[in-house]
């Protein structure tokens, strides 16, 4: 139930193949069963500026790129999938979750060139576990990360770890921050979340194909079909 599958992964959590690439292990249900692979962060701090013992953040992404640089360290996904969680908590089994983790594995492990690892069915604790390596890990080891939570999930952003529920914000968001998690300073952090945010369905919107002409048009087939409310949104928020 507690064990982290990696796309190139053996079951001891080293990467296969990979030299001296980072890798997470699974995590046991004991913090101190997780094995931090990663190299220890180095502590450095900017001097000659009464700066004190501020630690400096580095990344290789220039301040007016037009682009990311994810060409230095690991491109990792982490996905949190949970399918089963305890009886006495009245949640139900999320039957079908696997083929989502799986296409995730294959779009971002072999199309994107990301290290995937999966983990099953994880306690709060464990999750706070996989943060804390990558708080401590080193900023060579790391180009950018992903993780996708496949939950059960309520209104306010409220997620559900095996055992019990967390924030999003909160408990994972915030986590990731450059003051706690300097490795990611200047990186891209992507946070995919396929959870119900309460009881309430969305009907959607049904939406007609209109064709588009051109002077090599033949026969067009336009179609009908629906789409969420809230499809096509990307928010930035500052």
């Amino acid at each position: 139930m507690n064990s982290g599958e990696g796309d190139s992964v053996d079951q001891s959590g080293e990467g296969a193949g990979s030299g001296d690439d980072p890798s997470l292990p699974g995590a046991g249900a004991d913090d101190s069963d997780a094995n931090i692979v990663f190299r220890r962060r180095r502590r450095s701090n900017v001097g000659g500026r009464g700066d004190g013992d501020r630690e400096s953040f580095s990344t290789v992404t220039q301040k007016d790129d037009d682009a990311y640089d994810v060409t230095e360290g690991a491109r990792l996904a982490i996905v949190l999938n949970h399918r089963s969680y305890p009886a006495d908590r009245d949640l139900s089994a999320r039957n079908g979750t696997e083929p989502d983790a799986m296409a995730i594995r294959d779009t971002f492990g072999r199309l994107l060139g990301f290290q995937v690892f999966i983990y099953d069915d994880l306690r709060f604790g464990e999750i706070q576990a996989l943060l804390r390596q990558l708080q401590s890990s080193d900023a060579d080891d790391l180009a950018c990360v992903a993780i996708f939570v496949l939950t059960h999930g309520e209104e306010n952003g409220t997620l559900q770890a095996y055992d019990m529920p967390y924030r999003l914000d909160k408990h994972l968001v915030d986590e990731l921050v450059p003051s706690r998690c300097p490795s990611l300073a200047g990186k891209p952090k992507m946070i995919f979340v396929q959870a119900c945010q309460g009881q309430k369905g969305d009907s959607g919107t049904e939406v007609k194909v209109r064709s588009r002409h051109t002077s090599h048009d033949g026969p067009n087939n336009c179609g009908v079909y629906r789409i969420p409310h809230y499809a096509d949104f990307l928010i930035f928020q500052v």
